[in-house]
Order: C-alpha cells, then structure tokens, then sequence
C-alpha cells in the first residue's frame, strides 16, 4: 500500500512535468500570408539587404521593421535584425532575436 501511495504521487508529478514540456516545445502558429502581403514583404525584406549594402542602416533598419509588422514569425527578419542589434553591441536584444528566428 506504500508503494502505491508513492507511485501514484510520482505519475502526478511526472504528468505535470510532462505538460510544461510540451507546452515549451510547441512551435508558434505560422501565419498564412496572401499574395499582396508576400510582395510587400519581399519588396521591404529586399529593400533592406539594398540599403544595408548601401550602409544606409537606419532606413535598413526600418524597412526589416515593415516586414515584422506583415509578418511577425519571419526567421529571416529576426535574424537580420540581431545582426543590427549586434552592431549596436545590444546582446540582450540580439540573443532575443536569434531565440525568435530559431523558434
């Protein structure tokens, strides 16, 4: 009868752990963007590797911000924008980037 009193206390808390784990691997709902809102964000995603190219960065920068705000799940825009947050020497900001881009 001990043993169960012990296994049952042990599955609860297993079951718990198990719910935290897969609530923090669930990957985020990826947006369905129409074809109007895929030109926009490729012509702002281009215009940017342009104007950094061109070291104009803050209009680079403003135009990656364009693209999160059509699509805000974007790897690549995330990605570029912690390689600004890296130029600016912001570490906080850049590691919170590349953990977007990669989840």
């Amino acid at each position: 009868m001990k043993y169960i009193h012990w296994l049952i206390i042990f599955l609860f808390f297993f079951s718990v752990e198990a719910k935290e784990v897969v609530k923090k691997t669930q990957l985020p709902v990826k947006l369905v963007l129409t074809e109007k809102e895929k030109r926009k964000f490729e012509y702002f995603f281009l215009e940017a590797l342009k104007l950094k190219e061109g070291e104009k960065y803050a209009e680079a920068f403003n135009a990656l911000q364009h693209c999160l705000a059509i699509d805000s799940t974007a790897a690549v825009v995330h990605y570029a924008l912690a390689d600004f947050y890296i130029f600016l020497e912001n570490r906080n900001l850049a590691m919170a980037s590349l953990k977007k881009a990669v989840l």
